[in-house]
């Protein structure tokens, strides 16, 4: 009778064991991969808030992992975010792939520039450079974007004083032991460094002692973080998507190494420069004012999913985040099909979705967007309407 008790109970536990094992296997269950990837990564400088900016926009697992930084300079009071737009002075090149941006902005009182370049090099990764006068102060600003989160807080930022570093970690749901991670990294000496529960309190730490002093310490809800440092006429940064924090430091090191990051922005700016549209005569230079104008105001539209002109980013910091503006958007990309036929795209289908989502009322067909076959072949070439969702007439 014992003897039959005890296969019975043993059973019962290999039924459990098996059971386990099925429940771990299902696809919403996972304890991480091996080798995890990203699904896509799009860079660019994507926030309305902050032209002087990149965002990270990654997805892994079928889910969001954005990151961004942007960049904040004080001299006798601090300037950052979506007060960068009014002191905007050069709207410089801007490639659609992001191989070479530059940007400059005035920091009021003082009339010279202070020009940020930067390089997408790799899916992942982002080189810069910051030129200025020697008397201003610098901070790199991490957060995480105000679109692809979901409920409660996305992720959490730390310090690395001895790297010169930030770490932005985000989890995902039902992946266990595998965290997206962000680094970014500096070349010259701090000055000062933190990591805050938002943007606001960063700001609110500089504008009351123009010195970053953590207000958290290793806090899991740290949201946002910065690097404080003189300007040094030019500092060199990296910034990187990744799985391995040592290996996204030891990436960064090397990029940082004395003179490597001006050759490749050198390089970029050269070959951008010389692939870009350009005509001679009487509109020389109106391409590459249309590409620059054009490309600047690129941003994200989540609802959509699409990336594309937003009309402005004055508007587009009026209306949320991004705006469609029907023929504004149209015209719009007739212009930036002379560089990117996916900007194109996407503006035209921005159109077409925003129209189709508004209530009937608002409706009328003489307002009614459309795209002809013949506007669709002069933009696209070969595309079929489908693609477009736009009807053929």
């Amino acid at each position: 009778m014992a003897s039959l008790s005890t296969q019975s109970a043993d059973r019962l536990s290999c039924f459990k064991f098996a059971l386990a094992v099925v429940v771990l296997l299902l696809p919403g269950h996972s304890f991480g991969q091996s080798s995890p990837t990203y699904e896509s990564v799009a860079i660019d400088s994507l926030d309305p808030d902050a032209w002087n900016g990149i965002v990270f926009l990654a997805k892994a697992f079928q889910q969001p992992s954005a990151f961004a930084l942007r960049i904040g300079s004080w001299h006798w009071g601090f300037l950052d975010g979506e007060q960068i737009f009014d002191a905007v002075g050069e709207v410089g090149p801007h490639a659609p792939d992001a191989s070479y941006c530059r940007v400059s902005w005035r920091h009021p009182p003082r009339n010279t520039p202070v020009t940020l370049e930067w390089s997408r090099i790799s899916q992942t990764t982002v080189v810069g450079r910051l030129t200025a006068e020697k008397d201003f102060q610098f901070v790199l600003e991490t957060y995480f974007p105000p679109f692809g989160a979901g409920w409660g807080a996305p992720g959490r930022y730390s310090v690395d004083e001895s790297h010169q570093a930030m770490i932005g970690e985000r989890n995902f749901d039902n992946i266990f032991g595998t965290e997206s991670r962000f680094v970014v990294m500096v070349d010259r000496p701090l000055t000062g460094s933190g990591a805050y529960p938002s943007l606001a309190q960063l700001r609110q730490n500089m504008e009351g002692s123009a010195k970053l002093v953590s207000a958290i310490m290793d806090n899991p809800h740290a949201g946002a973080a910065g690097l404080e440092f003189a300007g040094g006429t030019v500092a060199h940064f990296v910034a990187a998507l990744g799985w391995e924090k040592d290996a996204l430091i030891r990436q960064g090191q090397e990029l940082l190494a004395p003179g490597k990051i001006d050759a490749i922005l050198k390089e970029k700016a050269e070959s951008y420069a010389a692939r870009r549209p350009a005509v001679k005569g009487l509109f020389e230079g109106a391409p590459e004012a249309i590409g620059n104008s054009m490309f600047w105001n690129t941003l994200y539209a989540p609802s959509n999913n699409l990336i594309f002109p937003s009309t402005s980013r004055h508007w587009a910091h009026a209306w949320g985040g991004w705006a469609v503006g029907e023929w504004d958007c149209f015209f719009d990309s007739l212009l930036t099909s002379l560089e990117d036929k996916a900007q194109t795209e996407a503006g035209i289908k921005a159109i077409r979705t925003t129209w189709r989502s508004a209530p009937r009322s608002r409706r009328s067909r003489a307002t009614e967007p459309f795209v002809s076959r013949h506007q669709q072949e002069w933009l696209f070439g070969s595309i079929s309407p489908d693609r477009l969702s736009s009807r053929s007439r």
